[in-house]
């Protein structure tokens, strides 16, 4: 190559006939490039709407002399369990309502794409020690084989993925054992109500996955009261008027377990 020779004008190269396809720079292979418009350093002081916050709204009053004042807004929002609060303006209220409502939107997003995740990573497991199960000779079972080709048929984020080996509910010795003893101790009346240990933990676990609440779960285990046979949702609530409606229909029903099984003996 000549040292000597003068690079080309920039009006001087060639450039392809107006309205043909050709990219950025000229190049004939760039077709249907666009220009990336990047954002200007102070786009964020711009638009400060756009930024979301972590937290809550509130509304609270206070009461001066007789008179009620307010209403006044804050900001709520917990850190490392401890809960901060900062004060809004009135014509900043629904700037920050918005605000929040992006960052509730966002941590959404970032649970779903969690979520999605993990199923994958699961999925992927399934089939690895799928391939190993086959080259082994081992047994595979018809949900398997469906499940594997679901995910050729539908993708690797599905669910519903078939356990390798069935699930025990008394795995943990430590768990066995206090129901064992507990069977041991427990009164006539109870044993009556059971046939085994393992079909009263059984239903303790039932009823204690619906109400959260130990003593109400050993309540409805002893006396072996179904969550169907009480007329209210017995899910933990905060609304005291509807935990002592619970408590009370869980009376009612016991009573008249009692007196059921009085009259029947």
């Amino acid at each position: 190559m000549n040292a000597n020779v003068e690079p080309l004008p920039l009006a001087a190269m060639p450039c392809a006939p107006e309205g043909e396809g050709v990219g950025v720079g000229g190049h004939p292979n760039a077709e249907h490039i666009t220009p990336i418009s990047l954002p200007s350093p102070n786009a964020q002081r711009q638009t400060p709407n756009a930024s979301p916050l972590q937290g809550w709204v509130v509304c609270s009053y206070r009461t001066y002399k007789g008179k009620k004042l307010g209403p006044y807004y804050f900001r709520k929002w917990k850190v490392a369990y401890r809960t901060h609060k900062q004060y809004i303006k009135p014509e900043d209220v629904e700037r920050v309502k918005a605000a929040c409502q992006v960052y509730r939107e966002q941590q959404k997003q970032i649970k779903e794409g969690d979520r999605r995740c993990r199923i994958f990573i699961e999925n992927w497991d399934f089939l690895g020690k799928m391939c190993l199960r086959y080259q082994k000779g081992k047994k595979v079972t018809k949900e398997q084989e469906e499940y594997i080709l679901r995910l050729h048929k539908e993708g690797m984020h599905i669910t519903g993925r078939p356990l390798f080996r069935p699930r025990r509910l008394f795995g943990v010795p430590t768990f066995s054992n206090y129901f064992r003893k507990l069977w041991s101790r427990a009164s006539t009346d109870v044993r009556n109500r059971y046939t085994t240990w393992t079909e009263m933990a059984n239903h303790y676990i039932d009823c204690l996955q619906i109400t959260r609440n130990p003593r109400r779960a050993a309540a409805m285990t002893a006396y072996r009261i179904l969550p169907e046979e009480i007329d209210i949702d017995l899910s933990p609530t905060d609304d005291m008027v509807i935990t002592e409606q619970q408590s009370t229909l869980l009376s009612r029903a016991i009573r008249t377990r009692i007196i059921r099984e009085i009259t029947a003996a």
